[in-house]
């Protein structure tokens, strides 16, 4: 008893000094999120940003993307202008930037919960270092901007949290969980066809695992969520857009014109990881 009751304050003591720890951790994760988001809202722009809050814009006023309103980016990032503008107007159009922190929060909150951590504590410190990670880049990589890819790489977060990271360390996810992921996995496709291919490694590698436990539930949820939001984004395309449309300018053109100008391909994604040989001569001469 003498030594227990040695130990209680000192145990006591050490629950005290991580909660401040903790406390402490999460507003300056908070705060440098907060600082860059604000930041974000009046940084530079790009003409891509333009083209998608004037194609939101154009939606709201009767066109019909990839009819009357020509692009060649996918369709989710319009979707998302659109609902700015039928929500708030167009009288302060950087105001939509405001969705890439929401998303951004979305994502951190799909790693509270994810199945993947089992402890409070873990999935909360993960959450923080999320954000605080995040913000290191929000304004260097423009994940601030109204663009395609920021909502693509968010909505990426909250598949793998929620679904392919819990599957590959054999915590399967709930099946709501799974419905959810589905919805991810179908507005990433949304954003650009070109994720793709990384989108059917990552889910075709969980459904492969979930297959040989036989967590049929699991893979069936997933589908169905993946099939509804299908289905609303099709009765979004029959009033606002033309699926031949979309594949024309959005596929066709980006494959045959785009791809070759920018000189991306297989072969230039594994070549990236590869040293350059001038680059090297470049630093050596600086140094």
């Amino acid at each position: 008893d003498r030594m227990t009751g040695l130990r209680f304050p000192q145990t006591l003591q050490s629950l005290r000094g991580q909660t401040v720890a903790l406390a402490a951790f999460s507003l300056a994760c908070l705060t440098f999120f907060g600082w860059a988001c604000w930041k974000g809202l009046w940084f530079l722009s790009f003409c891509d940003e333009g083209e998608h809050l004037l194609g939101g814009r154009m939606l709201n006023e009767g066109g019909r993307l990839y009819v009357t309103y020509i692009d060649s980016h996918g369709p989710a990032i319009f979707m998302l202008t659109q609902l700015y503008g039928a929500l708030f107007g167009w009288h302060f159009p950087q105001g939509a930037r405001l969705f890439l922190i929401v998303l951004a929060l979305l994502a951190a909150v799909s790693i509270s919960i994810t199945p993947a951590l089992s402890d409070r504590r873990h999935r909360l410190l993960a959450s923080l270092i999320f954000l605080g990670g995040l913000a290191s880049y929000w304004l260097m990589d423009a994940f601030y901007m109204v663009s395609f890819y920021p909502v693509a790489g968010l909505i990426t977060v909250g598949l793998l949290a929620l679904f392919a990271v819990p599957t590959w360390l054999n915590k399967a996810p709930h099946p709501s969980l799974c419905a959810l992921a589905g919805g991810c996995f179908v507005l990433v496709l949304a954003c650009a066809y070109a994720y793709g291919p990384g989108m059917v490694l990552i889910v075709g590698s969980a459904f492969w695992l979930l297959a040989a436990q036989r967590n049929y539930s699991a893979i069936r949820a997933f589908a169905g969520g993946a099939a509804l939001t299908t289905l609303l984004l099709g009765v979004w395309f029959l009033k606002y857009s033309d699926f031949g449309s979309y594949v024309v300018f959005h596929i066709l053109f980006n494959q045959i014109a785009y791809a070759p100008f920018i000189n991306f391909g297989p072969k230039t994604f594994l070549a990236s990881f590869v040293r350059s040989e001038e680059h090297t001569s470049e630093l050596q001469s600086q140094d």
